[in-house]
């Protein structure tokens, strides 16, 4: 409780000197919110709604910062009361957006962000809340401009100078980058990340870096089962060779970006650190966060396919006893990828409009046969229908599941991924 009771002294005092010296208290919560300071962001936002319960702007800030701050119930019950309140603002049907995507019912955050940008075009919570949707349909280029659009609106959110920096080249690149960092909380998992980005972008300097030095050529990469045990199927593995010294298994992971490794392995295949500076990676399953390093292969070989200077992570946790690391399917993302799980093969063909080299493109109309996927973050989710109820989001993973672990998602749906509509903006799934 006196914790409690100096923690508000604090933010009265914050309050008033801010106020004495020409700045809004909702000018104070953005200053918050943009440092990744979640926490006293959702306190200043909330004492400025409780002066004025239909302040757009502010329910707008109080939804971003509750979801920052993993508080994600109270995130909801704040886009509902920015609905009752303020129906009829770019801001409360930006909060409603932001939650609906966090909830990840797309088709209804698309419809908030939307509603948001028929009421003020140039929103940019709005802006960069569509963008957020179209790229979880693949939709790249779009989502690219999208949250330039929200940039040049809102040019001090780092959010959006990151984006923006990741336009630019060179020294361009790396002083936008830190002028991002300038207004993060040095204490911040964000601010740890970029630094880390920054540390990774310097060693790197003007080389080019994944170029796909083999023709690009339609070809074919081998799979092979990966077993925990004498039967059990743990997953799907390709081998790969780093630098000409190192063959490796590696776990076929929709759920991973590029490729991971331990730092056993990055010894023994002499790769080159990038940096010191670490970011936070997710432990396989429950394990906790970890220190990732940023290393480079000098050359990278997947079967007939080949990639100079290729960054890869390196983490503890990278490896198990089963395989010696994670593979994502975005490492071919310069290729149509056709994996065929019961013969076990990988099929890599050329994109119909040339290689994009590295550029963002928007997804094609769906072939027949095919049905869209959706990404959440790095991970790969399919809209699946149990019986006779709404589409659900289940993250793809190249694994046969047991009818034990069938079961157990069923009677504890709410755990799984959540209930979405399989439609993407402007178009239907298949």
């Amino acid at each position: 409780m006196r914790g409690l009771i100096l923690f508000s002294a604090a933010l009265a005092c914050f309050a008033q000197s801010s106020q004495t010296a020409g700045v809004s208290p909702l000018q104070d919560a953005e200053k918050e919110l943009f440092a990744a300071r979640y926490k006293t962001a959702a306190q200043l936002y909330a004492q400025v709604l409780e002066r004025d319960r239909a302040g757009p702007d502010a329910y707008y800030g109080l939804v971003r910062a509750l979801i920052g701050d993993h508080r994600s119930a109270e995130a909801y019950a704040a886009a509902e009361d920015a609905l009752r309140n303020s129906p009829q603002t770019a801001g409360a049907q930006t909060a409603a957006g932001l939650a609906a995507y966090r909830k990840g019912d797309l088709a209804q955050a698309e419809s908030c962000f939307r509603a948001a940008l028929r009421l003020d075009p140039e929103y940019a919570g709005a802006l960069d809340g569509l963008a957020s949707v179209c790229r979880a349909f693949s939709r790249l280029k779009t989502a690219r401009d999208l949250q330039l659009a929200a940039y040049r609106k809102s040019p001090r959110d780092p959010e959006l100078m990151i984006a923006h920096a990741n336009t630019l080249k060179g020294a361009e690149h790396v002083a936008a980058l830190r002028e991002a960092l300038s207004i993060l909380d040095p204490e911040s998992e964000q601010a740890r990340a970029l630094r880390a980005h920054i540390a990774n972008d310097l060693a790197i300097g003007d080389r080019q870096v994944s170029r796909l030095t083999s023709p690009y050529d339609a070809g074919r990469i081998k799979l092979f089962r990966i077993l925990d045990g004498p039967s059990r199927l743990r997953g799907i593995g390709m081998r790969v060779q780093l630098n000409r010294r190192q063959t490796l298994s590696l776990l076929l992971d929709t759920g991973a970006s590029g490729i991971s490794v331990s730092p056993k392995v990055a010894e023994r295949a002499g790769l080159e650190l990038l940096g010191d500076q670490s970011s936070e990676t997710k432990g396989i399953g429950d394990e906790r966060t970890q220190a990732s390093y940023r290393y480079i292969v000098s050359e990278l070989r997947i079967g007939d396919v080949l990639f100079a200077d290729y960054p890869v992570s390196v983490f503890r946790a990278a490896q198990s006893p089963n395989y010696d690391g994670l593979i994502g399917a975005d490492v071919f993302r310069r290729f149509v990828v056709t994996i065929d799980f019961p013969h076990l093969d990988l099929f890599l063909a050329p994109r119909p409009g040339g290689d994009s080299a590295g550029e963002p493109i928007d997804a094609g109309p769906l072939a027949a046969g095919f049905h869209r996927a959706v990404r959440v973050g790095d991970h790969l989710a399919l809209p699946t229908f149990i019986n006779s109820g709404p589409a659900t989001l289940f993250r793809s993973i190249p694994e046969r599941p047991t009818i034990s672990s069938i079961r157990r998602s069923d009677a504890n749906r709410r755990t799984c991924p959540v209930t979405t509509s399989p439609e993407s903006p402007g178009s239907k799934a298949r």
